[in-house]
């Protein structure tokens, strides 16, 4: 008689199986394309399979919808009737994962079928009703729905940078929603995250470092998308007018990711939909952490916010509610200080020398702090040079110039040649001897505004005096002078 422990074990089995046949094919299909490049005279790229969610929501709903037509007695009811609900919405955002993991779709068809699939949930009469204890009215509780479940979708997608580190974060956010379900008795949510569980910890065995398979976007939308819908069924049957705040702590690293994501490009307007390697994970790599180590520290984490997420869904007294909420934003917001990033920082700074919108003298500080970390870092004049290069190019410079000693120098226009009479120069002056050097950064228009003139010495000096310093051998101080008619 299937019962909750046999569907989530059935589930494993079935996802190893597919997954290793997905695998198998995918590998093939991959070495029949590499073959066509090859006799087109290109080169062959290597890159693990992809597509790695489609083994493990089929594994899921075949662990949930055999037993029936097996005519296997079920112990317990109600997950087959979820799985109807849920099948629609749910593998409208797989397939349209699934497309982008074959063709690359542009990010707006993406969201476009997110969207569609947010608004089919809608339709099945799910949303949210009420947020911090306030009822919302129809039209809002529709677009809470439809932000929320975009929301989980891309949290995933976007944390999924890590080998086993998206798979292990919905391992944990299913096992917390699974654990509320049996706590409050609702044996149809508890069945049906007991099999996507199994199915994850199948998967997890090939997508561990080394990964072998990738979940994909197919997985990562799909699987994301899936455990919003799970929270939203959680909120309505909690017991406490919680909402979604105790669904999020179970969704803690990818949802906090995302809103860094958000708020740091929204600072210097970037496009929210651009992608970069600033995430939490690329942060802890930064930091010295291996990829295994920047893995488990991040499922600590989540193992931490389940605990509160489940602390939360049965807490009676309000004022508990909100010390507990306080509490984790607090310690949320000294993690994300300790990863370091530029757009905070200089942001804060910013506003203290009195600017009121920091938004355009922003994104060129943060770059120029992003690329000076870059030189900081650089193991040869060649790699300096590159980092020069993208630095003067993002910070608007028509050309740049780098002499070091007697024999090295580099020079890149990109608007005409050479900065010529009346053209504005930014001069750093390098060190002294073989280890000293000069980099000149030209505009022939506007000048820069003073105020990231001298930022820009600062910093690029404070960067590249040390670095020659330690590939040549000399110590000095940099010396910026700016100039016209060079």
């Amino acid at each position: 008689m299937p019962s909750l422990f046999t569907t989530g074990l059935l589930a494993f089995a079935l996802c190893l199986v597919l997954t290793l046949a997905l695998r198998a094919c995918l590998r093939r299909l991959r070495q029949h394309r590499a073959r066509e490049r090859d006799h087109r005279g290109g080169a062959a790229v290597p890159s693990l399979p992809r597509l790695g969610g489609v083994a493990v929501l089929l594994a899921a709903a075949l662990a949930l919808g055999l037993p029936p037509l097996l005519h296997w007695p079920l112990a317990i009811t109600g997950g087959r009737d979820l799985l109807r609900q849920w099948a629609g919405p749910v593998g409208l955002v797989m397939l349209v994962g699934a497309a982008d993991d074959l063709w690359n779709l542009r990010p707006h068809w993406k969201f476009t079928g997110q969207i569609a699939a947010a608004l089919w949930v809608v339709a099945l009469g799910v949303r949210v009703h009420k947020i911090l204890f306030h009822p919302l009215p129809l039209w809002a509780a529709a677009l809470v729905t439809v932000v929320w479940l975009v929301g989980c979708s891309n949290a995933f997608n976007l944390i999924d940078g890590l080998d086993g580190l998206a798979t292990g974060l919905a391992l944990f956010a299913t096992g917390t929603v699974l654990a509320h379900a049996v706590l409050i008795g609702e044996p149809g949510l508890a069945l049906v995250m007991g099999a996507l569980f199994g199915a994850l910890g199948g998967f997890l065995l090939f997508n561990f470092p080394p990964a072998s398979i990738y979940l994909g976007d197919a997985g990562s939308l799909a699987i994301g998308f899936f455990l919003g819908c799970m929270a939203l069924a959680w909120a309505n049957k909690a017991n406490t007018a919680v909402g979604l705040l105790a669904p999020f702590f179970a969704l803690l690293v990818p949802m906090l990711d995302t809103g860094v994501a958000v708020v740091r490009r929204g600072l210097t307007g970037q496009p929210l939909l651009s992608g970069d390697h600033r995430h939490i994970h690329h942060r802890l790599l930064r930091r010295g952490l291996t990829p295994r180590g920047a893995m488990l520290m991040l499922y600590g984490v989540a193992g931490a916010g389940a605990v509160a997420a489940l602390v939360l869904a049965d807490v009676q007294q309000r004022h508990t509610f909100e010390l507990v909420i306080l509490l984790f934003v607090g310690l949320a917001a000294a993690g994300v200080q300790q990863l370091g990033y530029v757009e905070f920082s200089e942001a804060s700074r910013l506003l203290r020398r009195g600017l009121l919108d920091p938004r355009p003298g922003l994104q060129a500080h943060v770059l120029l702090r992003q690329w000076s970390e870059e030189i900081s870092r650089a193991q040869d004049l060649d790699r300096i040079w590159e980092c020069l290069q993208c630095a003067a190019r993002a910070l608007q410079f028509d050309g740049v110039e780098m002499r070091v000693g007697e024999q090295w120098r580099r020079i890149q226009p990109w608007a005409g040649e050479r900065a010529g009479a009346g053209a504005w120069a930014l001069q750093l002056r390098l060190g002294q001897g073989n280890a000293g050097g000069e980099v000149t950064l030209w505009r022939h228009a506007r000048p820069a505004a003073a105020g990231l003139v001298d930022d820009i010495a600062a910093e690029l000096g404070a960067a590249l005096t040390p670095r020659l310093a330690a590939l040549g051998g000399g110590e000095s101080q940099a010396h910026a002078a700016v100039a016209g008619g060079h």
